[in-house]
């Protein structure tokens, strides 16, 4: 079994002023770069032959450009107990759509619809009992602001695992991992896993693993994480 979301990337520039407010809250479980993502759509644990035709659903989703910022700061809860920090992106309607579209793909093979509301956020702490009162950090970074960025990619994403798989528009579907390069975090070339219906692991072994389903809209750099 595998447990999946499906998530966009920040771009590089807005993940370095997204770390740049993890500071100043003793007990806080701080989010690092890589594991940095706004959630379309948490999926759950699906097992092998699942985890192929979602895959292959997703993979059909098309998606416009998008440009998305950052304005402001959260804070989730469970029994009156905080439990996560985040920061709020504004969602437009094509961002809505995307979210539309990946829940009808998964439907298909499916994956019941969701049936929370849709909040646009990227989660920057996790929070334990031991950590102190957040309004101090709340207050520090309620004027947080990141100018609307383009996010090139939509991704697939497991835990656990590790590689990521460029889909580029007209190419047919690959099942497979690219297990990351040592000392490159977010787009490793090197040899290729294939993950097909045979005998084997169902999923890679290393701790996390993104699949880059589709590219959005007429973004063109493969790479936008190496600028």
């Amino acid at each position: 079994m595998a447990r999946l979301f499906v998530a966009l990337r920040p771009p590089p520039a807005m993940r370095g002023l997204l770390r740049a407010t993890m500071h100043g809250l003793s007990g806080a479980r701080w989010q690092s770069d890589e594991q940095l993502h706004l959630t379309l759509r948490f999926i759950g644990d699906v097992d092998r032959d699942l985890y192929a035709d979602v895959v292959a659903a997703l993979a059909q989703v098309d998606a416009p450009t998008l440009a998305l910022g950052v304005e402001g700061v959260g804070v989730f809860a469970s029994r009156g107990r905080p439990h996560s920090l985040w920061a709020s992106v504004p969602a437009p309607p094509d961002l809505s759509r995307i979210v539309k579209a990946v829940d009808r793909a998964l439907l298909g093979v499916g994956i019941p619809s969701e049936t929370r509301a849709f909040r646009a956020h990227i989660t920057l702490a996790r929070l334990g009992s031991s950590t102190p009162p957040i309004d101090p950090w709340l207050a520090a970074n309620a004027g947080l602001h990141v100018e609307p960025a383009p996010f090139a990619h939509f991704y697939l994403r497991e835990h656990p695992g590790s590689g990521r798989v460029e889909l580029r528009r007209g190419r047919a579907l690959p099942t497979r991992l690219i297990r990351p390069r040592r000392g490159h975090r977010d787009c490793p070339r090197g040899p290729a896993d294939q993950r097909t219906k045979k005998k084997g692991p169902a999923f890679p072994p290393t701790p996390l693993s993104v699949i880059a389903l589709r590219r959005i809209g007429s973004i063109t750099d493969p790479h936008p994480d190496r600028r």
